[in-house]
Formats: C-alpha cells, structure tokens, sequence
C-alpha cells in the first residue's frame, strides 16, 4: 500500500460501493463508466481521486483540510471578478479569491489548495523525503544547488520558505534527506510556517514560498475547476462583482440569467449565470469593461468544435 496515499473513504463511497479501484470517468454532468455497472443516476456528483471519492463541496478529506486551515474571522478577502463559459452556452460571472499571500483569508485558501493538490500529486510517488535547513545559514547558492543535484537524479522536488527554515521534499533521497512517514503531517507543518513578510513601500506585492518541480507545484494552489462541466476562464476584472453583475444585466436583458450559490470551491460568494452564446458573451464582456482571456477562448471553441464534430451527447451540466 502507498503510504501516502489519503486513506479515508467518504460516506459517499461507502453508500455508492465506491472505494479504490473503481474505474470512472468525469462528464459535464455526471460520472459514468462504472465497473460495478451501476446507472449513472446512482452516482453522486462528484470529483473522483486517485484513492478516494469525494464531493466538489463537502469531503471528508476537505473536511479534514478545513480544520487544519480554519478561515480567521472578521476578515474578508481580496477577490477578482471572473467570466467563465461552457461550450453550453452559459456565462458565469462570479468573485473567486486573487492570487495573493498578504490578505490572510486568502493565505489560507491558498494553503487549503496546495495540501489538497500536493496530496494528489505526492500520493503516487513511491517515496517522499524531506530536507530542513536554517534560514540564516542558507542563501540561492545553495538552493540552486541542491535543486540542481535532484535534477541530475532525475528527481522531483517542492521548496518551503518558512520564515527561519526552509523546507524541501524529493522523490530521491540524498544526503541530509529523510524519509517522509506521514505526508499530511509534513504538508501541514510546511504550510502552516509560510508566513509573508510586510511589504515595502519600494518593492512589488510578489511573494512565492513555494517553488520546486512543474508535475508538483505549478496551479497547486488553484481549486479544481474540472469538475464544474468544462467551464473556461474567459475574461475578468478589477471592478466588483456587483458593479459587473449590473452592468451585465443591463446588456443582456434579454437573455434568461438567475443566480447560483457557490458551487465548487474557487468561489467566494454567489454567481449570476447568463444563457448567452460564446460570440454574443465576447462582445458583452468587452463592453462591460472585462479584460478577455484569449487561452480562455481558444479552449472553449476547440471544445465546442470537438463536440460538433464528433456529434456528442450527454447529460446538462452542472448548472442547471
């Protein structure tokens, strides 16, 4: 057994008969390709992970992550206004937490997503060691290093900056590295001792306490956005969400929109969902101020061509 796998099952699994070594896939809307053969209408909504089966919104193992990062109370987050489309043709335009350290509600979603995601991507690894030095007596020499002697390894590896330590974990052992006997413990200790420094009035709101290998550290700290029925970020912006929901409605009064609570975790809040087509939403998006994502774009028309041209079918998504 893979001692770093995340060993508990959902009540959810439990019900379904879920448990590891089921074989499934993720629709837009449902979880079909069971091997025990059960209807897709049997199967709950859910993600699907490597060695256990948890819900979008409400896990055990997030449940677990959630006490170990509690939100601080009284405080509000710095958050983004985004647009998403799926090639359904519906717009969601919703606040999701920005990509900072400094605010400590989104610290904490940070942390929250890094544990989940390292999890996933460490649990496979046959074995996990781990390398602790003292800040005072380390500097980019030796971390270019180390990192460069794990590479000749052909290893992998993720850096910590933890204030008077750092932290570095590889899947090769070298000298001065030991094993790892309980990876959620470590990942917890890891993030917990992260820790941003005030800014100067001189230097740039940037702060990255975590580097290391691409197949470890790059999008760690998003929450998922697979499981939401292939929803592409299309476009964002600095004004608030209510200033841009007003001004959306306002150019799309003809078209049907209600609003959804939060539906998967990137989320900070309510969205308002618009039943618009992708060209029509392009040109409502840039006269409502929004910055485009053009990578954004591309997905979702590849993917809308895809599923033309194949002639697929399936259930609605998500959203409904």
């Amino acid at each position: 057994m893979n001692p770093y796998r995340y060993s508990s099952i959902s009540p959810e699994a439990e019900s379904t008969g879920l448990g590891r070594g089921t074989k499934i896939r993720l629709t837009g809307r449902a979880l079909v390709g069971l091997s025990e053969g059960r209807s897709r209408r049997d199967v709950p909504r859910t993600v699907i992970g490597r060695a256990f089966l948890y819900r979008a919104g409400d896990t055990a193992f997030w449940r677990d992550i959630e006490r170990l990062y509690p939100m601080p109370r009284g405080k509000k987050p710095v958050t983004r206004t985004k647009a998403l489309h799926n090639w359904r043709g519906r717009l969601l335009v919703t606040r999701v937490y920005s990509n900072t350290w400094r605010n400590p509600v989104n610290a904490q979603a940070k942390r929250r997503n890094y544990h989940r995601n390292l999890t996933k991507r460490l649990e496979g690894e046959t074995a996990v060691y781990e390398r602790i030095v003292g800040a005072e007596s380390w500097d980019e020499h030796h971390h270019d290093a180390l990192t460069k002697r794990i590479l000749r390894h052909g290893g992998k590896w993720a850096g910590f900056n933890c204030d008077t330590k750092y932290r570095y974990l590889a899947n090769v052992q070298l000298p001065g590295f030991e094993l790892v006997r309980d990876l959620q413990t470590t990942l917890h200790q890891a993030l917990s001792g992260i820790h941003p420094p005030r800014p100067k009035l001189c230097e740039a709101d940037r702060f990255r306490p975590i580097v290391g290998s691409p197949e470890w550290v790059d999008g760690a700290d998003e929450a998922p956005w697979s499981a939401q029925g292939e929803w592409k970020v299309l476009a964002d912006s600095e004004e608030t969400w209510e200033t841009m929901r007003s001004k959306l409605l306002a150019l799309t009064h003809e078209h049907r929109n209600y609003e959804l609570p939060a539906f998967w975790r990137g989320q900070v809040g309510k969205g308002l969902v618009i039943e618009i087509g992708h060209a029509e939403a392009a040109d409502v998006l840039l006269k409502a101020g929004m910055t485009l994502n053009w990578r954004g774009w591309d997905a979702i028309l590849h993917t809308l061509s895809d599923k033309l041209t194949s002639g697929w079918g399936g259930e609605g998504d998500v959203v409904r």
